[in-house]
């Protein structure tokens, strides 16, 4: 991907990244910072994160994202593009690259409203003209339209690809032939929009998947939608293709007669029972939702539910997440929970460095028994300073986390900590209802569980629902929640609570972390009798962990 193709998302989150000691902070000329460059005590760098530039207004200095760079990290173009594009989330960035295809987007009328430029490795671009002879990386609220839409509006049958180069190779096939469109949506499989399905009005549709399970969602997602508009919807799934095969493919071996053919004897489809409906009936109902709790972690966490993790800076929380961490994916029994089988697992871990992470994997790792050879595709980490930062207020982030957590087939995601993961106002419900909305986006596709790990606001005989720190959506979001405050500071005894949607809590119970004789760490219970009403522990020592 070249430099200058970086979205204003990225441009933003690589400067709030580098500038995050910095004061660095939105004005009304873009965002201002302390200047890393010289003793700044009153912000004087401002920021253009649409264009990616910068400028020190007391150094007189400044220059794009490679330039700021180069001077904060004193490397070289070469390292400098490494680390940018470390930060930015990006596997490589390149001064220069030519594109393999350019992909113009119209509107009904032929006049050009974006571009997908495609480079090397299958990565994709958009960009829009700046009415000046150039163009604008970002397009993020430019609205979408389907390829070749001019063709699509006059043509009595439509045909729908999946990507820009199938639509290009069957329309080159089907030169000649009467009256019929090929066409695709934007940003790939599954971002089909209902709009689209107004072109289909009156017109017989043709869609032809690629042979993989998400084409054959996507191809079902665009019938039904296309259903009500057109004159009559087919899916054609073809023969004589590999897994993740295309169109394309088949006709490198076929001529486009063999798959009109195929489309003739195809039927017309009707979406399954119940598919077109809101609503099921009571038998429908019973029949397809299991009559048990399929649980995760029993009693505390169901398959699918989300939920969150509260405690005090200080309590164990970073350890307690890790050890469930390690028990889902070993498949072991976690603070005396059954964890009824082995659970892929992904942690996200932004709070401390990849250092101390480690060195509490390895202790309780080795309490457990577990070594890396067992856990190496059942647990999966994402560490600070080790790999790029998530961030869920930038759609380019969460779209990557989205791929990775369905490569690696994840059922249970942890957030370690939500404060760290986005750069919106904690105790604005508005604000963290977006937030809450792109973790249901994370789980509805990928169908994992995800555990936020978040601050305890250090209300004393509050429920947990009022201890979540923050707006009232937090807590709200949660199917379970999960409670960890020290309750003696001399012993280092920590209590854990539970609230749960699915079932009746289990009792309050207290725990420690302790050295191990093999030098490894566990979290085990312990009896504890709690003070009389009135009496403090008033003795302070420096926590262990």
């Amino acid at each position: 991907m070249k430099l200058a193709e970086l979205t204003e998302a990225q441009f933003r989150k690589y400067y709030e990244t580098r500038l995050h000691d910095k004061r660095f902070r939105k004005s009304s000329i873009g965002y201002m910072a302390l200047c890393p460059f010289h003793d700044d005590h009153t912000p004087s760098l401002s920021v253009n994160t649409d264009k990616g530039v910068w400028k020190c207004h007391a150094c007189n200095i400044g220059g794009g994202v490679l330039d700021f760079e180069q001077r904060f990290s004193s490397s070289d173009k070469d390292t400098a593009l490494t680390r940018i594009a470390e930060v930015v989330g990006e596997q490589h960035l390149a001064l220069g690259q030519k594109p393999e295809a350019v992909y113009s987007y119209t509107d009904g009328f032929g006049k050009s409203l974006f571009e997908v430029v495609r480079y090397p490795g299958k990565r994709f671009v958009q960009r829009q003209p700046d009415g000046k002879g150039g163009w604008i990386w970002k397009t993020q609220n430019l609205k979408m339209v389907l390829y070749r839409l001019p063709e699509v509006i006059t043509a009595k049958n439509c045909i729908v690809v999946e990507g820009e180069k199938d639509a290009d190779n069957l329309t080159k096939a089907l030169a000649g032939k009467p009256s019929v469109a090929v066409t695709t949506s934007p940003r790939g499989a599954g971002k089909w929009q209902d709009d689209f399905a107004y072109y289909m009005t009156g017109k017989q549709v043709l869609v032809i998947p690629d042979n993989d399970k998400v084409g054959k969602e996507h191809a079902a997602r665009i019938a039904l939608s296309c259903l009500k508009f057109a004159q009559g919807v087919k899916v054609l799934e073809l023969p004589d293709v590999g897994e993740h095969g295309d169109v394309s493919d088949f006709l490198k071996d076929h001529p486009v007669n063999d798959l009109l053919e195929l489309a003739k004897r195809t039927p017309w489809w009707r979406p399954q029972e119940g598919e077109a409906s809101l609503f099921m009936t009571c038998a429908q109902f019973d029949e397809r939702s299991p009559d048990y709790i399929d649980w995760l972690v029993e009693g505390i966490v169901q398959r699918k539910a989300n939920g969150i993790l509260i405690s005090r800076p200080k309590s164990g929380k970073s350890f307690t997440v890790l050890d469930l961490a390690l028990a889902l994916a070993g498949g072991q029994k976690w603070l005396d929970f059954y964890i009824p089988k082995r659970v892929k697992t992904a942690l996200v871990s932004r709070e401390d460095n990849a250092g101390l992470t480690q060195w509490r994997k390895k202790k309780l790792a080795q309490q457990r028994n577990l070594t890396n050879a067992e856990l190496d595709g059942y647990l999966y980490i994402n560490a600070k300073g080790l790999r790029p930062k998530i961030m869920l207020d930038y759609p380019d982030d969460v779209a990557r986390l989205v791929s990775d957590l369905k490569r690696y087939e994840t059922e249970f995601l942890i957030l370690d900590v939500m404060r760290v993961l986005h750069g919106s106002d904690e105790n604005d419900n508005t604000e963290m209802q977006k937030i809450i909305d792109v973790l249901n986006k994370i789980q509805d596709e990928t169908g994992a569980s995800i555990c936020l790990i978040h601050h305890d606001n250090k209300r004393e005989d509050a429920t947990l629902t009022e201890r979540a720190r923050g707006a009232s959506a937090i807590a709200g979001w949660a199917e379970f929640i999960c409670g960890i405050r020290v309750v003696d500071e001399t012993e280092w005894i920590r209590e854990f609570t539970c609230e749960l949607k699915a079932s009746m809590a289990p009792e309050k119970f207290y725990f420690k972390i302790n050295d191990t004789p093999d030098g490894g760490i566990e979290l085990a219970r312990c009896a504890y009798e709690p003070p009389k009403r009135g009496h403090k522990n008033t003795t302070q020592t420096e926590a262990p962990f």
